[in-house]
């Protein structure tokens, strides 16, 4: 064979080389592909989860100002989580049956 058919030959085989290693760096470099799709998902994932967590603060704003505002709310959770009672009023507790076996 010729020297210039040879040159050839290795000018085509290099091509090939190189165009292998870019398309590899492509779909599997650091900045490739399949890396580019795994960080999108996981932007999406995280995208869902901030808007969840928007709305669960919405209503937790919601109920606070409910709180702040509404006397009939205040009380509600005052006789409910400690117990409180007007000064002419007690509490009467109940032991429930399951109870007296133990």
């Amino acid at each position: 064979m010729s020297k210039n058919k040879w040159s050839r030959i290795i000018m085509i085989l290099g091509i090939i080389i190189i165009a292998g290693i870019g398309a590899y760096n492509f779909i599997f470099g650091e900045a490739g592909y399949l890396k580019n799709r795994r960080l999108q998902k996981e932007v999406d994932n995280l995208t869902v989860e901030i808007e969840d967590l928007k709305k669960d603060n919405a209503e937790k704003a919601e109920a606070v100002a409910g709180l702040n505002k509404d006397r009939t709310t205040i009380e509600s959770v005052a006789r409910d989580k400690y117990l409180m009672v007007k000064p002419e009023e007690e509490i009467v507790k109940f032991q429930s049956i399951d109870d007296n076996k133990q």
